[in-house]
């Protein structure tokens, strides 16, 4: 379902819904987390189990500041289902030429439900190349926001 807006007309509630991005649950870091170690993965935040409806467009959005401690290594922000055993729904390589920082790495994931369901979702870190590491800031979070109904993305 689209919403039309004309001059004039009060948009209803469920119009307003619709045509709005609404935050169901999500986690922000308020200190920095301890250093990646090597290649083994980090959990560095997690939302709360989500109850998401039929029929949604859900968007998980991540949005991690980072350090890290050596010049050109790479890191792997993903998005999972659970936790670090869960299915990777997406990822990014962050490639920074000098050590140090602040960095900022964005990662999402868009989907829509067919039917009602409960889930966990997980932002995490690891190096994928180099020998330094990479430590979380504060503020780094994680979101799950309702797009509105399914059906308002075409797909290609």
């Amino acid at each position: 379902m689209s919403v039309l807006f004309v001059a004039g007309k009060r948009p209803t509630a469920a119009e307003m819904s619709e045509a709005t991005q609404t935050l169901i649950k999500g986690q922000r870091r308020t200190t920095n987390d301890t250093a990646t170690s090597g290649t083994t993965e980090q959990v560095w935040a997690t939302t709360p189990t989500l109850s998401l409806p039929a029929s949604t467009t859900i968007t998980l959005i991540a949005a991690c500041y980072w350090l890290n401690s050596v010049s050109n290594d790479q890191f792997f922000m993903r998005l999972r289902q659970t936790n670090l055993a869960g299915t990777i729904l997406n990822g990014v390589v962050a490639h920074v030429g000098l050590g140090g920082g602040p960095y900022t790495t964005w990662v999402s994931y868009t989907f829509e439900t067919s039917t009602a369901t409960s889930q966990v979702y997980v932002a995490t870190i690891v190096r994928g190349v180099g020998t330094g590491t990479a430590t979380v800031q504060l503020n780094s979070e994680l979101g799950a926001f309702r797009r509105g109904n399914s059906g308002l993305f075409t797909t290609i």
